[in-house]
């Protein structure tokens, strides 16, 4: 079985010593027998996700995990990668800071980190204060949300037209999806895997963030959420997969 993961920092592997092979992710592969390509980004933002949905594909997998993340991210230029230099078409998720072969073109900024977001990262002082000005004059928090939606939409129709194995947790996003209700029981997991509520229940101690945002014990439980998630999807639609 060929597991994949999209996603952002909830979804990442941790980078931290001491926490190798503790992710969800890395223990639910264990758990299915499955070999395990993580694709997920910290920080990214929905726009970037999707794009990791379509090198998702070309790797053919047995199965697709990923989450939607808060709508309060942008994507904004990184003016050290030497972009203006270079005619980019077409960008894909290496484009983006955090990816291990990333060319660093674009770098993505939350509303509620903006001044602890520049923090190392490679943009310019009128940049920082042009991002500023549009979050404080231009950026409005519900029309973000619904494009970030639609966004999400569009990767969940096609990986389904294209008969993939897939399941979508929603909820850093927004629990009332605008989707049909086929969509939801067929690909969205329970409420039980919302990361905002396992983090509360799984907190990480004195600020000793893993980079998944829970503690190790958390991971375990979300571990086997997916796990019971994935057997449950393999049963009623008959799928056969790793076979």
């Amino acid at each position: 079985m060929k597991l994949v993961i999209c996603g952002s920092s909830w979804s990442c592997v941790s980078k931290k010593v001491g926490f190798e092979g503790t992710h969800w992710s890395e223990l639910l592969a264990v758990k299915c027998n499955a070999s395990l390509i993580n694709l997920a980004i910290d920080g990214a933002t929905n726009a970037n996700i999707r794009l990791q949905l379509d090198t998702a594909k070309k790797l053919k997998p047995d199965f697709i995990l990923f989450n939607a993340d808060d709508a309060a991210r942008i994507d904004v230029k990184n003016y050290n990668s030497n972009i203006l230099e270079k005619n980019i078409k077409k960008h894909d998720y290496k484009s983006f800071t955090g990816h291990k072969l990333s060319t660093n073109h674009l770098i993505s900024i939350t509303t509620a980190t903006i001044e602890s977001s520049f923090k190392n990262k490679k943009i310019s002082e009128n940049q920082k204060q042009a991002i500023i000005d549009y979050f404080i004059h231009i950026y409005d928090d519900n029309w973000k949300n619904q494009i970030d939606q639609y966004i999400m939409i569009s990767g969940i129709l096609d990986l389904h037209i294209k008969n993939f194995n897939f399941l979508f947790n929603p909820y850093l996003l927004n629990d009332e999806f605008d989707i049909s209700s086929f969509f939801k029981e067929k690909y969205f997991v329970d409420k039980d895997l919302n990361f905002n509520q396992l983090r509360k229940l799984y907190h990480f101690i004195d600020g000793n963030d893993p980079g998944y945002h829970t503690a190790p014990e958390g991971q375990q439980v979300i571990a086997e959420k997916y796990y019971t998630a994935i057997t449950n999807y393999i049963e009623k639609y008959n799928v056969n997969i790793g076979k």
